[in-house]
Formats: structure tokens, sequence, C-alpha cells
């Protein structure tokens, strides 16, 4: 059977739809399986915007101009409903979950807080609880046929030196004793005070409820068919539906912009260390092939793990600190930034010595002089402020990111391209052959300056700025 007649008369749940993998999955189900019956996408009022608001106004997005421009008529398959991920219930009404229960036949679950910095409780409300209540609402569906969750590359991180399996290890905390801790409101207020001691080597609180939701999934797999999809470092499209697209910031366009802007100067990382991705691409159509493949294995129960990421240096397809940083000076000269303070430079330095005095004479006391500047112009001064937070991220929850390299197995994820029906494999094929990894950085950084940024790209204004570089 081929993708698309799989996902025909199919009704999907989808979770995180507003966020940078959920808008993609949408769009990718919607043009390239046409005969989807509905897709519900559960969003939360924010700042005044009802759910059907805040979709309307995704649609809008560059990455909608495709199926837009063929098939418009597809986007009336789409139903938001309103929800928030750490109510109970997925703080969804009791018309919409009978509704769901009675329809949906797949769960995708990408909403997740990405941030590294979430106080504990919080993160395990936002990431384990959200889990849960999903697949609680999962167990009572009558026609239901596969759990998609995605999790991270690095959900285990605390086991850097060996090869990571695509496997759901135990956890060293069961999951349902840290809900409970972090749901009353006694223990939730201790929590933090204990945080050191629970996080057993996960250097942020992101990684580690990431790791106690797979176990939660895992619990659940007696039930259903699961599969979790551990993404590395997504970043931007290499050519579905088009090369480029990014509307947000992650690790890569945030150092990118940093360096080109002449904010940062000084980076706590070792140069000879690689960090490993994925396009965003790429990863939604593993998403699709693995939950086809469930069909197509018959499972009723069990559990599938996907990594999906380039590969590491002995594949040649990942990148070290020391390119990103040959490289990111190469892209602040070619696209310039807007808002340039210095001209762009960047020291790697991993001495914990070196890197507080470098930091002193190239953060700290450029963010005074800025800081200066700006309450003499009667300006809000933040610099200073700014620094101290880099400065904390770049010892902390950063720390272990930047200074390891990580051996994941991928053997589960690049079976997938090999089941691919032929008439599959222009819509779906997941090849990375021809992928050139300084190539997909650059791709990266021009979506990152078009769409995520959104800095003037017309020829005059480009070559303005080149100039003021150039001085």
């Amino acid at each position: 059977m081929l993708i698309p007649k799989y996902f025909e008369g199919k009704c999907v749940l989808i979770t995180g739809a507003t966020g940078f993998m959920g808008k993609a999955l949408v769009e990718k189900l919607l043009r390239s399986c046409p005969n989807v019956c509905k897709i519900y996408v559960v969003i939360r009022t924010k700042k005044g915007q009802a759910p059907h608001e805040r979709w309307a106004a995704i649609t809008e997005l560059p990455l909608f101009d495709e199926l837009k421009s063929k098939r418009p008529e597809a986007l009336k398959k789409v139903q938001p409903i309103p929800g928030e991920s750490t109510i109970d219930h997925f703080g969804i009404s009791e018309e919409h979950r009978k509704e769901l229960i009675e329809n949906v036949n797949i769960i995708y679950h990408v909403a997740a807080s990405i941030r590294f910095t979430e106080d504990l409780p919080s993160a395990v409300l936002l990431n384990v609880k959200s889990t849960y209540t999903m697949l609680e609402m999962a167990k009572q569906m009558k026609q239901f046929e596969c759990f998609v969750h995605v999790s991270t590359a690095y959900s285990n991180i605390e086991k850097v030196g060996q090869e990571i399996k695509e496997q759901v290890y135990d956890a060293h905390l069961d999951w349902r004793d840290m809900l409970r801790l972090s749901e009353d409101p006694v223990t939730a207020d201790l929590l933090p005070s204990l945080q050191s001691k629970i996080m057993n080597g996960h250097a942020n609180t992101y990684t580690l409820t990431k790791r106690l939701s797979e176990d939660t999934v895992r619990e659940y797999s007696q039930y259903f068919p699961v599969v979790i999809m551990r993404p590395a470092l997504v970043i931007a499209t290499t050519e579905d539906p088009f090369p480029g697209w990014l509307d947000g910031h992650n690790a890569l366009t945030q150092f990118a912009d940093s360096v080109r802007c002449g904010l940062v100067r000084v980076v706590n990382t070792d140069p000879t260390k690689s960090i490993q991705l994925i396009s965003l691409d790429l990863s939604i159509k593993a998403f699709l092939i693995a939950t086809w493949n469930v069909h197509r294995k018959g499972m009723k129960s069990g559990v599938d793990v996907y990594c999906t990421s380039l590969g590491d240096a002995n594949e040649g397809v990942c990148l070290s600190w020391g390119l990103l940083q040959k490289h990111g000076v190469e892209i602040a000269a070619d696209l310039p930034a807007e808002r340039q303070l210095w001209h762009p430079f960047c020291l790697l330095i991993r001495n914990p010595i070196l890197l507080a005095v470098a930091f002193f004479f190239l953060q700290v006391i450029p963010a005074i002089l800025l800081d200066i500047r700006a309450k003499i112009r009667g300006d809000n001064s933040k610099f200073l402020r700014l620094t101290a937070r880099l400065y904390k991220a770049l010892t902390g929850p950063l720390h272990d990111f930047s200074g390891m390299d990580f051996k994941f197995s991928r053997v589960n994820y690049k079976s997938l391209d090999g089941l691919l029906n032929q008439e599959d494999r222009p819509a779906f094929s997941i090849d990375q052959t021809n992928i050139d990894p300084i190539e997909l950085y650059k791709l990266n950084a021009y979506g990152m300056v078009k769409y995520a940024v959104g800095e003037d790209f017309a020829p005059d204004a480009l070559q303005k700025r080149k100039k003021r570089y150039a001085m």
C-alpha cells in the first residue's frame, strides 16, 4: 500500500501544530496525502488570539504557498480545537473529546517545551503530563491505530561516550512519581532545591523530561502501537516544499545570527566536537513513513524508535563547531546584519579560565560601553544583562551540547527509505546521498535571515549592508 493510500480517509490529531515541526507536518500531510479525511490541531488561546485566529495566521506563512496555489480547499480539512497541554484532559472540552474519541485514527504528539532553563516542575507538566494526557485519550479512541511521540536525539544525554541505540532505556526516575510531585503545590516548591540530585547527567530539564516521556509512551505501547521519533537539531528544509524554510530560531541560527551581529564573540565549546543535524523536511517525511510502517508490519502493540539525524563524522555529514565558526564568519560577510554592533568574529574556548578572561574583555566590557551609550541616548540599557544570561547559558545548559560528541545509532531510521515503493519516492524519500553539510548550514542561515529574522533581501539594501561590513 502506498503512503497516500494509507492516510486516505484517516483522521489525524496533532499537538504542537503552531510550532516549527507541527505546522510543517500539517502542510506535508495535506499536500502529499490529499485524501486524508481531517486534521485536528490542538491550539491554545494566546495574547487574546483564539485558536482559529492563530491557525489562520499560520496558513499565511510562505510554508503554505505551494499548497494554497495547487489545492487551497485542502486547508478546510484542518479543524483547530482549543486546548492547553498542562491542564487535565489537555484542556479539551467534553464535546470535542467525544468527537476525537469517535474519529481519530492517529496522534502526532509534537507539543513540548524546548526551553533548557525551564524549572523542573513546569517542565514535567509541559512534557510529561501532556504526553500522559494524550496517551490516556488515545486509550479511549474507538478507531485508534498509532501514537507518534516526538522526543529528541538527546533524551539519553547521560550516555555520552556510548552508542545510543534506537530503543527506550529505563529511566532512573519513575515518571508517575515525578508527575505526582510536580502537580502537588507543596512538593513542587521543593523540587527545584533537589534538582541537581535528580538530573543524573542531564544538563537541563528538557532532555530529562523527554527521557521520562519516552518511559510514559513505552508503558502505553501494550495498548496500541507507538512510534518514538528522536530528531537531532532540526534545521531548515532542504527542498520540500522549497529549500531554506525556517520560521524560528534554533541553536544554529542563534549562533550564526549572534556572530553576524557582532553580539557573541566568545563561545564555550571545543572546535573539534561536532553537532548533529536533521533537516525539517527529512524529519517530517520520516514521521509519515514510520506511521505507514506500523500498518505495513501489522503492529497491534509495541514501540518503534527512530533517530532522525544526518549522521556523525564517520559518515561525513555532520559539522564541527570549528567549521561552524569558519563558515559563520563567511555567512556574516555574504549576509551582513541590519543590526550589526561590532565587526563579526568569534573565539571558541573550552578552558574555563581562558573563557572567563576572554569573556570579560570581549563581552563584558563592550556590553558596559553599549549600556553607557544607551543611557546617554535615553534608550533601554540591556546589553550587560544579556551578556550575563549568555555566560550563564554557555557554562550551564549549553555546556554539554557544545563540548561532546554523541554517537546515535540510526539503523531503524536509515532502513525507512528502503521500504518505500517506487511511486512513493518522489514525495517521501529521505535519501541523503547528495546532501552537503556545509551547503545545508548556509541554507539554514539563508532561511534564518529571510524568514526568521525578516531582513530586507533587496539587492540595494544588501549592497548597502555589505559596504558597511567592509568598513
